[in-house]
């Protein structure tokens, strides 16, 4: 059996299952959980070093909110890990150990694929179930964390959510933030959404 069969076998059936009975389906190298306000993402990345004879892939993690990504104009049913609003890496081990998975024959892409179930179900998707909806993405914007953005993309996001779900006080202080920002790194997208809001 080719790798890339192997591989691919490993994963659906192994991987597959596991996502399948959390609610995700699979489009693509991509399974994807749509909730009321935010889309899920677990897609499976392979590394320009892969070759013929051997697959290195990582598996990354990703959460979107459906308000932002209409905004952007993405199309919600294919939406990728890259385009989510919070992004992490599965780590191949413990939570800050490598994210890297290495397979070079049946029984490696095998033994890869039962490591990855095992990390998706300890780690992968706790981490992408807690982010469930809009608060907890404005939640863990208002707290300086912002996994996989800059911080201007976070300020930007949080401008959004602080001003349709609050605390005033916190959107007030967000579009002060992006404005001093703006003085020292002048980017359209701070300029844009400091027009539409009359902060300019």
């Amino acid at each position: 059996m080719k790798l890339e069969s192997a591989f691919q076998s490993a994963l659906r059936e192994t991987v597959q299952p596991v996502l399948a009975q959390a609610g995700f389906s699979k489009k693509g190298a991509a399974f994807r959980r749509s909730d009321a306000e935010v889309v899920q993402v677990i897609a499976i990345q392979k590394s320009r070093k892969s070759t013929t004879e051997q697959i290195v892939f990582a598996v990354n993690l990703g959460v979107a909110s459906k308000q932002l990504l209409q905004r952007e104009e993405v199309d919600l049913a294919s939406v990728t890990a890259e385009e989510c609003h919070w992004r992490q890496r599965l780590s191949a081990g413990d939570p800050a150990g490598d994210s890297w998975w290495s397979v070079h024959d049946a029984r490696s892409a095998q033994e890869a694929a039962t490591s990855v179930a095992q990390a998706l179900h300890d780690r992968g998707l706790p981490a992408v179930s807690i982010l469930s909806n809009d608060l907890a993405l404005r939640d863990l914007w208002l707290s300086g964390r912002s996994p996989g953005l800059t911080d201007v993309q976070r300020l930007l996001n949080l401008a959004v959510l602080t001003s349709r779900l609050g605390p005033a006080e916190d959107a007030q202080e967000v579009v002060q933030l992006l404005k001093q920002v703006y003085e020292s790194n002048p980017l359209p997208a701070i300029m844009n959404y400091l027009r539409h809001v009359g902060a300019v």
